[in-house]
């Protein structure tokens, strides 16, 4: 019988080692450690230049800008598209992408302007998160602007 109870001992020993084991294991490997990596290609600052009233896609009259988009560490990379996200003063996020035909990047670092006309209606800005990507998949760091609703606006 004391045999009995000490193999009832080491037993319910070795499960609560085998269950700190295993909770240890768990917790380790649902780390925050296991994000993404960066990304080789980097944007930079954004900029933009108001150009005027442009025909939105709503049918209505919009505001043309051209937003100028630094990027680098490229290397013999083609842009297939640029994915952006309006997020309107106070409102839901809108994600959209803009599709390109063999665009090249400059190898190492260069700039493109990317042209778009938006509609403010109601609201006194858009925050803009731009990212580019590439025909072999690789998708840029995101780069953002506020851009404020200009005098007269639509």
């Amino acid at each position: 019988m004391k045999r009995n109870k000490e193999a009832r001992i080491v037993l319910n020993t070795i499960q609560r080692v085998m269950a700190t084991f295993l909770l240890v294991m768990v917790l380790t490997n649902c780390s925050k450690d296991d994000a993404a990596p960066e990304s080789s290609i980097r944007l930079g600052a954004l900029s933009l230049s108001e150009n005027g009233d442009c025909n939105h896609s709503s049918g209505v009259t919009g505001t043309s800008f051209g937003i100028l988009i630094p990027y680098s560490g490229t290397q013999d990379d083609t842009l297939i598209r640029i994915l952006y996200k309006l997020i309107p003063e106070g409102g839901d996020a809108i994600e959209r992408t803009a599709n390109y035909n063999d665009f090249s990047l400059k190898d190492g670092s260069g700039e493109m302007t990317w042209n778009s006309c938006l509609r403010f209606f109601d609201v006194s800005f858009i925050d803009l998160e731009i990212r580019i990507e590439t025909a072999d998949g690789i998708i840029s760091s995101v780069s953002k602007i506020k851009i404020n609703k200009p005098d007269g606006a639509n």
